[in-house]
C-alpha cells in the first residue's frame, strides 16, 4: 500500500489541522508541520517529493525505485544486454513513475484542498458578519452612551431645579417667620390691653 507524508509549512497552521483532522486513523498519511527554518532536502527526498497546494510538500514512503540516483547509472555490458534495460527504457518508466506519483498526489491533495478552501471562504463570511455585527452593536452601544449622557445631563439639571427651589421655600419660610415675630408683639399686646378697655365701659 502506497503511503505518503504531507509536510505543511508552518506558516499554515490551520491548514495543517484542516489536513490532521481529515487524515486521523489513515495509516497511509502522516501530516507533519514543518518548523525547520530552512528547509534542505535530501536528494533522495526531493526525488520523492513534490510541492502542491499552499506550500504543502508530499513524500512517498518505501519507494526504493525512486530512492536509486537517478544520475549513475550503470553501463551495459555485452554479457548483461539480455538481463538488464536500456537507458531509454529506464528513462521510460522513471518518467512513468513519476507521472504517475504526481497524479495520485494531486488526487490525493485534489480531495482535500476544495473542502479547505471551502471551509476557510465560509469561516472568512462568518468573519465579515460577525465584524459587521460588531459594528452595529459598537454603533448602538455609542447611541445609548450618548442617550445616557443625555439622561445623567437631564437628571442633574432637575436636581439643581430641586435644590433651588428647597432654597426658596426655606427662605420664603425664614421670611414668614421674621414677619411673624412682630405680629405676635401686636397680638399679646392688644390681648393685655383689652381687659381693661372693657372694664372702663362697662364701668
Amino acid at each position: 500500500m502506497e503511503s505518503y507524508i504531507l509536510v505543511v509549512p508552518a506558516k499554515e497552521s490551520s491548514l495543517f489541522e484542516y489536513l490532521e483532522r481529515r487524515f486521523k486513523g489513515d495509516p497511509a498519511v502522516s501530516v507533519v508541520l514543518d518548523r525547520r527554518a530552512t528547509r534542505r532536502p535530501s536528494p533522495a527526498a526531493a526525488s520523492r517529493s513534490v510541492v502542491l497546494f499552499q506550500g504543502v510538500t508530499v513524500i512517498r514512503r518505501g519507494d526504493a525505485t525512486t530512492d536509486a540516483p537517478e544520475s549513475v547509472q550503470t553501463p551495459c555490458r555485452a554479457e548483461e544486454g539480455g538481463n538488464r534495460m536500456s537507458d531509454g527504457q529506464e528513462m521510460l518508466e522513471d518518467r512513468q513513475r513519476v507521472d504517475r506519483w504526481l497524479e495520485e498526489s494531486q488526487y490525493l491533495l485534489g480531495r482535500l484542498i476544495p473542502g479547505y478552501l471551502d471551509d476557510r471562504d465560509r469561516l472568512r463570511v462568518r468573519l465579515v458578519s460577525a465584524e459587521a455585527e460588531s459594528d452595529r452593536l459598537r454603533q448602538e452601544m455609542e447611541a445609548l452612551r450618548r442617550d445616557l449622557a443625555g439622561l445623567q445631563g437631564e437628571l442633574q439639571y432637575q436636581r439643581s431645579e430641586q435644590t433651588a427651589a428647597a432654597e426658596a421655600f426655606a427662605s420664603v419660610l425664614n421670611q414668614l417667620t421674621e414677619l411673624q415675630k412682630p405680629l405676635g408683639e401686636v397680638h399679646r399686646r392688644l390681648t393685655a390691653v383689652q381687659p381693661g378697655i372693657i372694664n372702663g365701659v362697662h364701668a
